[in-house]
């Protein structure tokens, strides 16, 4: 009917003006979204909300033709599996479902399932997101124990206290400000349940890695504001551990 559709038509108007580049604030169309299904006390048809998280990746590029040759080789997915993941994880313990922020071409993704019963993982970049379903869910999903998404760590597409942990490697320095990247702490809190953790691991704004972001998205996270833009978010029992080159943290929702 009529006055079921008449709600979404400035969404529809907000995707066609996205498709041609004149939004610049594409998270503004995924929020608009939500409005409408709290407002109308209806779910928004999956289609149309795939349909906006299509949108704002095919207006920007998050990451450069490096940047993607690298994520995509054979040496970091074993680079992942011999010392990012390890170091990132210690002693931490993931629970029964992990939310993967940021998954890129999966090359944590094979180490987590064996680690844990279920792993969500969230992608932003489609072309990222087709080879990570291609490569870990060549048959789809049949056992309900993994999953492939497209979403934004800024605004996550989960309900709250969904998981048991989640993590954010290499992610937030690709996100367009600090203020997303507030968002992204309080977006994992959000959807993490009572006693989760939130482990992630960043980059130091160094001139090489200035110069490895040519063409695409840098904001470095100061490793010194961690602490606190992670407390201001709920988290509590924080930590923040360096090595040459970079730094993770990890953080507990009470």
């Amino acid at each position: 009917p009529r006055s079921t559709l008449f709600p979404y038509t400035t969404l529809f108007r907000s995707m066609k003006e996205a498709s041609a580049g004149s939004v610049k604030d594409l998270h503004a169309v995924a929020r608009r979204a939500r409005l409408l299904q709290v407002r109308g006390n209806r779910e928004i048809p999956p289609a149309l909300l795939i349909r906006c998280a299509t949108l704002s990746i095919n207006v920007t590029e998050s990451m450069n033709a490096f940047e993607h040759a690298l994520c995509s080789s054979s040496l970091w997915r074993y680079i992942s599996k011999q010392r990012v993941i390890p170091w990132v994880l210690s002693s931490s313990r993931l629970g029964g479902h992990v939310l993967e922020i940021g998954a890129g071409y999966g090359a944590a993704t094979a180490d987590l399932r064996q680690r844990v019963p279920r792993v969500t993982s969230l992608e932003y970049d489609a072309k990222s997101l087709a080879k990570l379903r291609a490569r870990n869910n060549p048959d789809g999903d049949k056992t309900g124990g993994s999953a492939a998404v497209c979403g934004d760590a800024s605004y996550l597409p989960f309900a709250d206290q969904s998981f048991s942990s989640a993590m954010a490697i290499l992610v937030l320095h690709h996100l367009k400000s600090g203020e997303l990247q507030d968002r992204a702490f309080a977006e994992a809190f959000r959807v993490l349940r009572s006693g989760g953790v939130f482990l992630g691991l960043e980059i130091n704004d160094s001139w090489l890695n200035h110069v490895g972001h040519i063409g695409s998205t840098f904001t470095p996270v100061p490793p010194g504001s961690a602490f606190a833009r992670l407390a201001r978010a709920g988290f509590s029992t924080i930590s923040v551990d360096f090595r040459v080159g970079g730094f993770r943290f990890s953080a507990m929702r009470p």
